[in-house]
């Protein structure tokens, strides 16, 4: 059992990776004919690690994914599947029942937001002594449509680089809006 549950079960996180899961998220896609899916990114991933080590940051990463799995079984009960993928980084993701929750877009996008704020919040809280500046997420969101023509596992990832756009460009706004504060302050000295 703890052999097979390290296959399934990312050690950092105590999520299932993507993989695991991806027959599940098949088979709900094809019965509700869509799903909505939140992508959170870590934004300081790299310097959380490179300043506090590697066995801090995956207590870190442990944290995010019970403050995670706690809010969304709160928000969508019985409804949601969240995973991990550690490929590039620290990307979570919510994968969701849109149809019977009668959920769109901008719905998801609220949600995100909520669970985001969340997120900072409790991880705050639980690490005081990390500088709050580190301690930021980003989300991003897709409302995912199922389409017979394609291969389930093709939608799925594109609804994922979709929503991983998302959070690139809301990491480019946040980029642009530290430089220009930056640049005012630079003015005012």
């Amino acid at each position: 059992e703890p052999a097979r549950r390290s296959v399934i079960i990312d050690p950092a996180t105590s999520l299932p990776p993507i993989s695991a899961v991806i027959d599940r998220l098949k088979e709900r896609l094809i019965e509700q004919g869509e799903m909505g899916i939140i992508h959170i990114d870590i934004e300081s991933f790299e310097s959380i690690e490179t300043d506090y080590g590697w066995a801090f940051f995956d207590e870190f990463l442990r944290r995010i994914g019970e403050i995670l799995t706690l809010e969304i079984s709160q928000t969508f009960p019985g409804g949601a599947t969240v995973t991990v993928s550690r490929v590039a980084g620290s990307s979570f993701y919510v994968f969701v029942d849109t149809r019977s929750k009668k959920l769109r877009q901008e719905a998801l996008e609220e949600i995100a937001d909520t669970v985001r704020q969340r997120l900072v919040k409790g991880m705050r809280q639980r690490f005081p002594k990390v500088d709050a500046s580190q301690i930021a997420f980003y989300a991003g969101v897709v409302c995912l449509h199922y389409e017979t023509q394609l291969r389930l596992e093709r939608q799925i990832d594109a609804g994922r680089h979709i929503a991983g756009d998302a959070v690139r460009s809301a990491e480019q706004r946040r980029r642009r809006q530290l430089s220009r504060q930056a640049s005012l302050l630079a003015t005012l000295s």
